[in-house]
């Protein structure tokens, strides 16, 4: 029903968004693995839309589809478990085969501080508490908030509808912070710079007043005071 609305591109459930993919785990197993060798995935449950909602697309292969078969894995996903044709994998975790459906360049889900880790997007929302994510057209923000407020109103009788706009600036925090102070101390700096040239300048028109006025005691004359 969303997705007929005027203001929306595109609405996706997942588990996460892209910036906040946080959950992780290890003891994937698949063939021709190393038995020592453990990699730390990190991954997160949406279902077909969501590669629309953020404008991801496959490199290799296809985003699973709306029967939930398959997943998708990063670019660094592929090199970290030297897969070469990643396409058709068999993953398993635990009681779960997974079967690779396709693969998506690497995109950063941490600041840009933070490596790339190996990532996998499952396509298995059952039993998961999943968010409701909607890419609005611009200037549609206002119309869309009101529609889902009414929605929720109407629908679902003793839920409360809450709504998120991730600030990407909130993984730089530190950065802006700093480059805030480079602007105060650059200020700081001209102004004290300033107050400096100001006040030799004084001290130069001082000192040739005063050689100025000898000079004239002396008997100089305009052409010799001046040269």
């Amino acid at each position: 029903e969303l997705q007929h609305l005027s203001g929306i591109k595109a609405v996706s459930a997942s588990t996460s968004i892209p910036a906040r993919i946080f959950w992780n785990g290890l003891g994937f197993e698949w063939e021709g693995k190393d038995p020592a060798f453990n990699p730390l995935v990190y991954f997160t449950w949406a279902d077909a839309d969501w590669a629309n909602v953020y404008d991801v697309r496959p490199e290799e292969g296809e985003f699973f589809t709306d029967n939930y078969e398959g997943i998708v894995i990063n670019r660094k996903m592929v090199q970290e478990l030297g897969l070469k044709n990643p396409v058709g994998t068999v993953l398993n975790y635990g009681p779960s085969t997974l079967t690779v459906v396709g693969v998506v360049e690497d995109f950063h889900y941490q600041s840009l501080y933070q490596p790339v880790n190996p990532v996998l997007i499952g396509a298995d929302l059952v039993g998961y508490d999943s968010n409701l994510n909607i890419r609005y057209r611009e200037g549609k923000r206002q119309a869309v908030l009101d529609y889902l407020r009414n929605y929720f109103k109407e629908n679902c009788t003793g839920i409360m509808m809450q709504y998120t706009e991730y600030s990407y600036s909130d993984l730089y925090a530190r950065d802006i912070a700093l480059v805030k102070m480079i602007h105060i101390l650059t200020v700081l700096a001209i102004l004290i710079s300033g107050m400096g040239i100001f006040a030799f300048s004084m001290f130069v028109a001082e000192s040739r007043t005063k050689e100025i006025a000898m000079r004239k005691i002396s008997g100089a004359t305009e052409i010799q005071v001046i040269g």
